[in-house]
């Protein structure tokens, strides 16, 4: 998906199954590492990438309040950067941030809207779902796939190279 967001030249030449063998996906419980996704993103040498690996952690978190987490999010969309983000969802489960509706002063109605090749929430099966922006930010670990320094708050944004 956010290949073919970036209009990358290569996305044709992908498959799901190609992918997932050059990132070193394996089946459940592992799936894929956090680590092995960004070097994949790394190695196309397009793409500036930026994750949670290496983010200076405050109590194990990248982002210690949910302001700075909203600030993150809204800034890059803004810059149309994807978001991906690995969280408990089926016990380790990866997405991708593209919208915020930004409903109150507080946050506590703020809706993320996420592209996903797994969209099972809604009943519509389009790809794409929403959930509260608040109630994300405190779901935002990950149970079985991602090793311990990686389990909070795991991310990877993607970004063109000026």
């Amino acid at each position: 998906m956010v290949l073919t967001y970036l209009k990358d030249k290569d996305v044709d030449g992908f498959t799901e199954i190609s992918l997932a063998k050059s990132i070193g996906t394996k089946k459940y419980p592992i799936g894929t590492k956090l680590k092995n996704l960004v070097d994949f993103f790394k190695s196309l040498g397009r793409y500036e990438v930026v994750s949670s690996i290496d983010y200076r952690r405050k109590n194990g978190l990248c982002f210690p309040e949910f302001e700075d987490f909203k600030s993150f999010i809204l800034e890059n969309l803004k810059q149309g950067n994807p978001i991906i983000v690995e969280n408990i969802d089926y016990g380790g489960h990866y997405r991708v941030i593209i919208g915020y509706d930004n409903l109150s002063s507080s946050g506590d109605e703020d809706i993320l809207i996420f592209a996903d090749p797994y969209d099972d929430t809604d009943g519509l099966r389009d790809g794409y779902n929403y959930f509260p922006a608040s109630r994300f930010y405190y779901m935002w670990f990950d149970d079985h796939c991602l090793e311990d320094e990686y389990k909070k708050q795991a991310f990877i944004v993607i970004k063109n190279k000026a």
